[in-house]
């Protein structure tokens, strides 16, 4: 911006009145003031753009998806109905197993504990919450209340270095 400030920029294409972009503009000015949101600095159509100028909370999400690309991500059609089905169609294929290639198995019995829920049934949040639970300490990790999110993985790991501080170190995250 003119005045140096960094922001988060957001634009979409207008193709239909339903923008997602526009849709968020709407969203964060109906909470500007309200604590965990940003503020929209402008929002409006430019020439076949809609654009969402919001404050910036913090670095781009963008990289930290990078690490764990879902089957169903960079699939295009120029028909948006079609890019929506053929999504729609992996989604329903892919099974829990290969979903969670190369996780820790946590991830796979969490997901299918809530596919083999009842619509009506409330789940064991405490055990869902001890699975992981039970993951983070099977990986080394410390919990040091840091998430460092100027390390791209996000993560901290035990290590001799970092035991008696609150350094975070980079974790190699297994390659999808």
């Amino acid at each position: 911006m003119a005045n140096g400030e960094n922001v988060a920029v957001k634009i979409d294409r207008f193709v239909n009145i339903n923008s997602t972009v526009r849709k968020e503009g709407n969203i964060y000015r109906a909470l500007e003031g309200e604590k965990g949101f940003p503020t929209a600095r402008w929002s409006g159509r430019e020439g076949g753009y809609n654009i969402l100028v919001m404050e910036l909370l913090g670095l781009n999400l963008q990289k930290y998806f990078e690490l764990c690309k879902l089957p169903w991500q960079g699939m295009k059609s120029k028909i948006e109905s079609r890019q929506r089905d053929k999504k729609l169609e992996v989604k329903r294929s892919i099974t829990v197993a290969e979903l969670c290639k190369g996780l820790p198995v946590e991830f796979s019995e969490y997901l299918n504990i809530c596919r083999s829920l009842k619509f009506e049934e409330k789940p064991d949040y405490a055990r869902l919450r001890n699975l992981f639970k039970n993951a983070f300490r099977e990986q080394n990790f410390t919990y040091n209340h840091m998430f460092d999110l100027n390390d791209v993985s996000g993560i901290c790991k035990t290590s001799p270095e970092n035991e008696d501080n609150d350094r975070c170190l980079p974790v190699t995250l297994p390659s999808r």
